[in-house]
């Protein structure tokens, strides 16, 4: 009985080891753009959306710091991997709202609606 529970404990202790792998290398791996960059690669955001919605996508202030070490914070930048794993589903959620990709994926619109843009 006692084997089958260390059978178990291993199995759990190689899969969570697993996930934490896959996490650190998408964390590591990950890319950040600038509002420019990424209007540039996904025409659907544009700097009007970026400045109404862009505090619900993954962001962080970017840090540029200087010879003296001096820290000058700049705009924001924006996970890429976040934002293509959004993409992925066809929408972007921001705060409950949903906002649908079009089929060549350089604006939103309504899915259920079908009226167009937002």
């Amino acid at each position: 009985m006692r084997n089958n529970y260390d059978k178990t404990l291993a199995i759990e202790m190689l899969n969570a080891r697993k996930r934490l792998i896959e996490e650190a290398e998408n964390y590591y791996s990950d890319r950040w753009l600038m509002g420019k960059g990424l209007t540039k690669l996904y025409p659907c955001f544009t700097t009007n959306w970026l400045k109404n919605y862009g505090q619900y996508l993954y962001r962080t202030r970017v840090s540029i710091y200087d010879d003296n070490e001096n820290s000058y914070c700049s705009s924001w930048g924006y996970s890429l991997n976040h934002i293509e794993e959004m993409m992925s589903k066809g929408y972007v959620q921001c705060n409950g709202v949903r906002f649908y990709l079009n089929e060549d994926r350089t604006e939103f619109t309504s899915k259920m609606s079908g009226f167009g843009k937002w």
